[in-house]
């Protein structure tokens, strides 16, 4: 075991700005941080892990160590040294040494308790066999550690169970929004004490597989803005609350929800489980999920809340997930925000788009890539609009547990722009708003499409749409100013000639599939075995050239607009730009493992020749000195 002193290589670049610091195991004994540079394309790296054997991170297409791109690096206790490789994992074996040595070593210490490695990598490498791109996409980080050292390259200690796993993060997004924390003196407000907590009181988690629970609360007659918040979740329950969202009621006789105020709360899964009044308090504010944490709002933005702006009586919805059907678990989680009374310029609001929320979206089982599609036409607005458009500032794709690519694509006449978001690699259990930066305009005209593939090739049956974990969705939400009053959603589904295609069904109506089966077209769908094969791996193409419904309202009054809508006939389809991958000073050397090997005995071979001059040195001194009474003098 080492000393407590520190033997480390030390940066000629140690005054890094950590962006992003997470935990990597429940323990909270692997922390990474990172920070991306812009500059030149590359990503820098602090593992700091509470062991002195090896540690690993990798960066995984699923989670497993499968075609897996990894450094592997250890500090040898006896002398020194810092062993550090980039490596690739072919199956679930030690992962080899890549030819091509990617991930660049900067610095590295270890103490009696812990190792902390500095390492950087370009986000595009070119080496296309073993190494994975770091782009936007969600990426999943697999880690692992050992209480020892290696004997050699090959010879890793086997890690425990409790010393491994995976998270899934956004690398080059930041939700944190850091940068926008409120001043203080904005949360120092006369008539409303921050933070606010809406939240549910000691309900019992229902032992479903999927429950949404929603509880009405009355906000302050006074103004204020929400600048920011962030979850309040009952200590235990993380792995229970997926997600929570606060909505606006807009009732035609709000005073009929009052009598909602005092209770627990009502099972709002569907329709059937919750009271008629509630279905007025579905336009969205505030939303929060998992893999989230704090918002702040940009400087100049808040989300309105009091009497002026109509917002009085709000709906807190939280989506319970429990599998394991676990009985009697007990939960107060909710929203905790921050309000100002120093009313910013604008007012913000929350856009929900995409397919519709209900089962004329699904997903045939036995399928690796199938394709839905959801429109919104600015059409839906338009008399609501801001002449100069809506800014958006953070928008989050949603999807559940069968998406694996999620794109927000945005059309201007015949020019589709670049696309909101892009994730291929979708993960349901990461989900927040992802910022912006510079905002995006929507203007009058304009059209934005949420794109879905799935992958059922597990399933045995047909996933519906809806709003259960085990149902699917195809939408996005966006966080914009200026607010719209009213505040409209904006979906789109298909007709049952749309749905009767794809699922290569001649009958001509509703009526004729229940004469001839006895089911409506959508249980029809819902049990079908006989899948049109052809017709399914085309069903991106047949997507593109079907007509949907455009539906511009949560509850239809009759002053919507009304219409069809598809894919626009474009020009110019949006390519991103791809980037050129760079080779690092690492991967130009031979062995990285020797540069700084080199460096510690260098500096090893220093410390040692500086002792033997001071001891030749003392020893001389120490001859020379008078003695007393034939004995020399000793320091005791």
């Amino acid at each position: 075991m080492m000393p407590e002193g520190v033997i480390s290589i030390v940066s000629a670049n140690n005054n890094i700005l950590w962006t992003h610091n997470i935990w990597l195991d429940p323990y909270e004994k692997y922390s990474l941080k990172w920070t991306v540079n812009a500059d030149n394309q590359s990503i820098d790296f602090l593992c700091e892990v509470r062991t002195t054997g090896w540690i690993g991170l990798g960066l995984s297409p699923n989670g497993g160590m499968k075609s897996s791109d990894i450094i592997i690096a250890w500090i040898d206790d006896n002398t020194g040294i810092t062993h550090f490789h980039d490596r690739f994992a072919s199956g679930e074996s030690v992962p080899q040494i890549d030819e091509s040595q990617d991930w660049y070593l900067i610095s590295s210490k270890q103490n009696s308790t812990h190792t902390v490695i500095h390492f950087q990598r370009p986000l595009i490498t070119c080496d296309h066999n073993n190494d994975r791109d770091i782009t936007r996409d969600t990426t999943r980080l697999i880690y692992a550690y050992s209480d020892s050292d290696p004997q050699s390259d090959t010879d890793l200690k086997m890690h425990s169970s409790h010393q491994r796993g995976s998270k899934s993060v956004l690398l080059l997004t930041d939700p944190s929004t850091q940068k926008y924390e409120p001043m203080v003196h904005e949360l120092n407000n006369r008539n409303i004490q921050n933070p606010l907590i809406i939240n549910v009181k000691n309900i019992t988690i229902d032992k479903k597989e999927t429950t949404y629970w929603c509880k009405i609360v009355k906000f302050s007659t006074i103004d204020g803005h929400v600048i920011k918040f962030k979850p309040y979740i009952t200590s235990g329950n993380e792995p229970f609350v997926h997600h929570m969202s606060i909505y606006t009621c807009f009732h035609p006789n709000p005073t009929l929800l009052d009598k909602f105020i005092d209770n627990e709360g009502s099972d709002c899964t569907d329709s059937k489980s919750m009271p008629q009044d509630f279905n007025h308090c579905f336009t969205p504010l505030l939303m929060w999920a998992v893999g989230g944490g704090t918002y702040n709002l940009p400087p100049d933005v808040g989300f309105p809340m009091g009497q002026s702006s109509d917002i009085t009586y709000l709906m807190l919805n939280i989506h319970y997930d429990n599998p394991d059907q676990v009985v009697g678990r007990q939960d107060s989680s909710g929203l905790e925000i921050y309000l100002t009374q120093k009313l910013r310029k604008y007012e913000a609001h929350t856009l929900s788009f995409g397919s519709a929320l209900d089962n004329r979206l699904f997903v045939p089982p036995k399928q690796k890539q199938f394709h839905m599609s959801g429109h919104c036409h600015t059409k839906c607005f338009e008399k609501v609009l801001d002449p100069n458009g809506l800014k958006v500032f953070a928008v989050w794709p949603h999807a559940h547990l069968l998406a694996t690519k999620v794109k927000v694509r945005h059309f201007r006449g015949d020019e589709e722009l670049p696309w909101l978001e892009f994730d291929s690699n979708y993960d349901f259990n990461l989900q927040s708003f992802r910022t912006l930066d510079p905002m995006v305009i929507i203007k009058m005209g304009d059209q934005l499409t949420v794109e879905c593939e799935y992958d059922s090739s597990t399933k045995n049956k047909t996933v519906m749409g809806g709003y259960g974990t085990s149902d699917e969705m195809c939408a996005a939400f966006l966080y914009y100013y200026p607010k719209m009053t009213p505040s409209k959603p904006c979906f789109s589904g298909l007709t049952n000639q749309n749905i009767q295609t794809l699922a290569d069904i001649s009958f001509d109506s509703d009526n004729s599939v229940n004469e001839k089966i006895g089911l409506n077209l959508q249980q029809y769908i819902s049990r079908k075995q006989d899948w049109n094969q052809t017709l399914l791996d085309n069903s991106y193409d047949i997507m593109l050239n079907i007509t949907q419904q455009l539906e511009c309202f949560w509850i239809k009054t009759g002053n919507e607009f009304v219409g069809t809508i598809g894919y626009p006939n474009i020009q110019h389809v949006y390519r991103p730009t791809e980037r050129e991958c760079r080779i690092t000073k690492s991967a130009e050397t031979d062995d990285n493992f020797t540069q700084h090997s080199f460096i510690v005995i260098m500096f090893a071979i220093a410390s040692v020749v500086t002792a033997i001059i001071l001891a030749i040195i003392f020893s001389y001194r120490h001859r020379e000195e008078p003695t007393n009474n034939g004995r020399n003098n000793t320091l005791l």
